[in-house]
């Protein structure tokens, strides 16, 4: 298990590099529908049959997988730092409270949590502040900036498409595997360096389960084992020498 600390980074300033992760809720059911009419094209030398058949394979896949749709609210953001850990969360209005593994505040709903977010990010970050994650670029970026436009708020600056930032999941396949060439999970990343791996306690998709049962704190720690664990994976990746992209 990674160790955690009591982070308390309560006038943390200017950043040198943030961690940043998200745990997402389940997207609209009928959002896999509208998925598959968009972007499925079934083969032209398939029978009628094997058209059906191959849609209703790829629905039922989809459907299990709606955390991952644009439709999917975010339920918890996760800051790490060098100076501390910060959780976010739109689960429950909580008042900002020092764990054992992060600051943890809690907003009403996701709008109120980005807001609070923001506040946080223009504290913490400025145009060079080193933005990290796994499956940042493709994932946790877009869906951050898709959220603030949908709730219709000012995109904060540090998101733009200009900052500074480091994908640990595209520079380890870039870099340091022959086997993987685009996409590898967090789990396997970490067996591959050799790091504790928290996946085996829970998974990423079972966290709108979790949400729904209302085991709030498993999912928070969850979150912060995540963010600690990308922070991990990026310093044994950059060495302490970071190759800005």
């Amino acid at each position: 298990m990674i160790n955690a600390f009591a982070a308390t980074p309560v006038g943390m300033t200017l950043v040198a590099w943030l961690c940043i992760d998200l745990e997402t809720t389940a997207g609209r059911p009928e959002s896999a529908e509208e998925f598959m009419r968009q972007q499925w094209t079934p083969d032209a030398r398939w029978t009628p049959e094997t058209i059906g058949k191959r849609y209703l394979e790829a629905l039922a896949k989809k459907r299990e997988k709606l955390a991952l749709l644009d439709s999917a609210g975010i339920a918890v953001v996760a800051l790490n730092a060098p100076a501390g850990r910060m959780i976010l969360h739109a689960l429950r209005e909580q008042p900002e409270t020092v764990t054992d593994y992060a600051l943890v505040r809690g907003f009403k709903d996701e709008r109120s949590m980005l807001v609070g977010l923001r506040q946080v990010l223009a504290a913490w970050c400025d145009e060079g502040t080193l933005l990290v994650g796994h499956n940042l670029k493709a994932f946790d970026l877009v869906r951050l900036r898709l959220a603030f436009l949908r709730a219709r708020l000012q995109l904060p600056p540090v998101l733009g498409v200009n900052q500074p930032h480091f994908d640990t999941m595209r520079e380890f396949c870039r870099s340091f595997s022959v086997e993987r060439s685009e996409m590898v999970g967090l789990e396997e990343v970490l067996g591959k360096l050799g790091l504790p791996n928290h996946k085996g306690l829970v998974n990423g998709a079972q966290i709108g389960e979790l949400i729904s049962k209302g085991e709030i704190e498993t999912v928070l720690r969850y979150a912060a084992l995540d963010v600690m664990a990308e922070s991990e994976v990026f310093m044994r990746l950059t060495g302490g020498s970071v190759q800005l992209e």
